[in-house]
């Protein structure tokens, strides 16, 4: 999905990046570089750099000052990605019991490591009555 960076700004990272776009995209407020460094606890720095990368990779448009926006491309993958944590917390939480703060860490986690085939079994058992 994205092409290497460096050692600080990996797959996982990048996808929680695009996770937290797609929530402010949906819910109609600006994605601001500062909201990202406030919601992500990182630095402005940082931020920089995955807007960078992100821009590279035709996901987001951005211009230094100016919100971003994500396009069609990095919206369905924001979409994956909130689908994903959305299935892997709510198999935690209901199937397993776990507390709901930390079935969201630990959702925050499994989204980036299953499969989309992995994910839909998911779904399938969580409708299963």
């Amino acid at each position: 999905m994205f092409s290497m960076l460096n050692n600080l700004m990996n797959k996982e990272n990048l996808e929680e990046y695009m996770e937290l776009f797609y929530q402010l995209d949906q819910s109609g407020e600006k994605i601001r570089t500062k909201t990202i460094a406030d919601e992500l606890k990182t630095t402005k720095g940082n931020v920089s750099q995955a807007l960078t990368k992100l821009k590279k990779d035709k996901l987001i448009e951005y211009a230094p000052y100016q919100d971003i926006k994500l396009t069609t491309k990095g919206r369905e993958i924001g979409k994956k990605i909130k689908h994903n944590h959305e299935i892997s917390e709510e198999f935690l939480i209901k199937k397993l019991g776990v507390d709901p703060k930390q079935a969201h860490r630990e959702a925050c986690k499994i989204e980036h490591a299953l499969s989309g085939s992995t994910i839909n079994k998911l779904a399938r058992f969580l409708n299963e009555k």
